[in-house]
């Protein structure tokens, strides 16, 4: 089965999560692991079945390069680019796509879309305004403007 990757900024707290919701009992539901945590637990860090990992680091490319260093088990200094290069795109698609989206006026254009935020505003019992700040609601912006240019180029 094919893999995938959803980058994001990595929440402090299970509260802070974009796939995180709270319900009207004011218990917060991981919409991943699909468990349920109370306001206080909420707040006190990620649980530990998270599965939200961090991007590892970049490697450094230092040009310190000769036997020892490969004998102690150090990577090419290709490899380390490699590696390096490969960040840079994950980061840069990512920014790229979200960024160059304007949610509001996808909101005015796309009922689909208009629908879906004002459902996630009244469950959130928050404004337009702050919904089209919420990752979630973005990465569903970005599936229904794909969409709607998907049925365009077909027709």
């Amino acid at each position: 089965m094919a893999k995938a990757v959803l980058v994001m900024d990595m929440p402090e707290y299970c509260a802070d999560c974009p796939v995180a919701t709270s319900d009207l009992e004011g218990l917060y539901h991981c919409a991943i692991t699909d468990n349920y945590y109370s306001i206080d637990e909420s707040f006190n860090g990620r649980d530990s079945s998270c599965p939200l990992r961090e991007l590892p680091e970049k490697m450094e490319v230092c040009g310190k390069y000769n036997s020892d260093y490969y004998a102690k088990g150090g990577k090419m200094p290709s490899y380390k680019i490699g590696w390096n290069d490969c960040l840079d795109e994950i980061l840069k698609e990512r920014d790229a796509k979200m960024n160059n989206i304007d949610y509001t006026a996808l909101y005015e254009q796309n009922e689909d879309f208009k629908r879906y935020v004002d459902r996630y505003c009244v469950k959130h019992r928050i404004s337009v305004a702050e919904a089209l700040q919420h990752y979630l609601v973005q990465m569903a912006g970005r599936m229904y403007k794909e969409q709607a240019e998907t049925i365009v180029r077909k027709e």
